[in-house]
């Protein structure tokens, strides 16, 4: 595939190609999360896609084709993310996991991290906080409506908190953020799915975090610290909302419906309850099971994802110039990670919150000062509860004392070699259901409230949109997947 030309990224001309074991001083982290990510950029092979920046960012790092979060939903995956552990308790798999039942992170100080931020405080970083990269936009913790005390989601995670709200005054009005100021969650009725104001990009609350992480970086040449910033982007989440420039990038563009918008054998099709939420000026109705949108509102709604796509494509290629103009990008790793995938229509679902492949694969790539073959894309399975492991390898963390064990595995092999296999499964849940990826098949093990198992098994070879449940011709597969799935999780589903 032709890549695209580099604008405002990290210069692959720039990465030195020693080893990553040599000896430097401690690396910087420059750490972007996306919501609502899939793996939908031109680098990914999505020609529609107009990404020019993370596409240029691929080439100068290692881009993981087969990356899978641990839980389709936003707070649960951030969880995994941030604590480094699989889900083995219900509340993991909670939005709200960091702060309500058995998995709350108890406040106060503490000799061993809670987090992956916290960790790296304690070793003499500088840890930012801008954006959402736990659930709370901002990492306070307030609720929907504005309300609440405000406390830190991670405890003792971040030296900074430099999250701007603009016109929207708190984290989740900034989050479902429309122009001026409006959002979802303002009581007055106006829930669009989609917007595109004719706005700079500072208009909106994505650009003004592109702003926040750009003004800081200009400041951290000097400072002889090294630094963890952390920085969490809202689009493409729900509403779809960007400046109108981005969405006139795609007036024309065809986006064909994916196997003609089935649902499949799959038990797990559900009614995009949070797609369907939006309710003013939408031009399609909440299907019945087994109906689809019409073709028209499908491609107007992948039109519109694709949008916000572009416009956090845009403020990553400004923060990854900034990082470049202030000498910073030869000695600082940058990661960039979706939370989850998102239907766009797959298995005829709008949204996330399932145990396919289309909520669980998102977009994950990784530069490293000194990797190997930078631009050589990955087929090596890889976790969001990798990441952890992964930097505190590559920036040679000293004190490792984690309040739990962490899960995950350093994909720091990865790195230096692409043909390198980190894993031979990946593992996510969802509600009752257990999801491995593992050797091109995908196994599902549902549990039903008798304690009893269903399970579901697709060939991603002949069927890579997970349409024919080949379980029950398939015993020995499926027997042989358990074993796998038992070997790297005895308890199998969550309590």
């Amino acid at each position: 595939m032709k890549r695209r030309a580099f604008i405002g990224s990290l210069s692959v001309a720039g990465i030195a190609t020693r080893s990553l074991g040599a000896k430097k001083a401690r690396p910087n982290v420059l750490f972007i999360a996306v919501d609502d990510l899939r793996p939908a950029l031109g680098c990914y092979g999505v020609s529609q896609a107009r990404t020019p920046n993370l596409d240029a960012f691929a080439q100068a790092g290692r881009l993981f084709q087969q990356h899978y979060v641990q839980v389709p939903t936003c707070g649960a995956s951030r969880y995994a993310l941030m604590t480094g552990t699989l889900p083995r308790e219900k509340s993991a798999l909670n939005n709200h996991a960091a702060i309500k039942g058995t998995t709350a992170l108890p406040p106060g100080a503490s000799d061993a991290a809670r987090s992956m931020p916290e960790l790296f405080r304690k070793n003499g970083y500088k840890t930012v906080c801008i954006g959402k990269l736990s659930h709370m936009p901002g990492g306070k913790v307030f609720n929907y409506d504005g309300t609440g005390d405000g406390h830190d989601e991670l405890p003792d995670a971040w030296d900074e908190y430099l999250t701007p709200y603009g016109d929207w005054k708190y984290g989740h009005g900034s989050f479902f953020g429309y122009a001026g100021g409006r959002h979802r969650e303002d009581k007055s009725g106006y829930k669009p799915y989609c917007e595109f104001p004719d706005v700079g990009d500072d208009g909106l609350p994505d650009g003004l975090l592109a702003d926040a992480a750009i003004k800081r970086l200009k400041t951290f040449g000097d400072s002889g610290k090294p630094f963890f910033m952390g920085l969490g982007f809202y689009k493409p989440h729900l509403p779809f909302v960007c400046p109108k420039k981005y969405r006139d990038l795609y007036d024309g563009v065809a986006f064909p419906s994916p196997h003609g918008m089935q649902q499949g054998d799959t038990q797990h099709w559900h009614k995009s309850g949070e797609f369907y939420k939006y309710t003013t000026n939408r031009p399609f109705d909440t299907p019945a099971k087994g109906e689809t949108l019409a073709e028209s509102d499908a491609q107007e709604a992948r039109r519109a994802y694709f949008a916000c796509v572009s416009y956090i494509d845009a403020q990553v290629g400004k923060v990854l110039r900034t990082l470049r103009e202030a000498g910073l990008d030869k000695n600082t790793i940058v990661v960039l990670w979706g939370d989850h995938g998102w239907h766009l229509g797959d298995n005829n679902i709008w949204g996330k919150h399932s145990p396919l492949e289309k909520a669980l694969r998102s977009a994950f790539i990784v530069h490293a000062p000194g990797m190997q073959a930078p631009g050589t894309p990955t087929e090596s399975l890889a976790a969001t509860i990798d990441i952890y492991p992964t930097l505190v390898d590559l920036c040679g963390i000293e004190n490792r004392k984690t309040a739990k064990p962490l899960d995950g595995v350093s994909l720091r092999p990865v790195l230096d070699n692409p043909m390198v296999q980190a894993r031979d499964a990946a593992l996510s849940f969802w509600r009752s259901s257990t999801s491995m990826t593992s050797n091109n098949f995908r196994l599902i093990l549902t549990a039903d409230k008798k304690g009893n198992y269903s399970y579901e098994l697709y060939d991603h070879r002949t069927d890579p949109g997970e349409l024919e449940n080949i379980a029950g011709n398939n015993p020995e597969r499926v027997s042989r997947l358990m074993e796998t799935l038992k070997k790297h999780y005895p308890q199998i589903t969550v309590k």
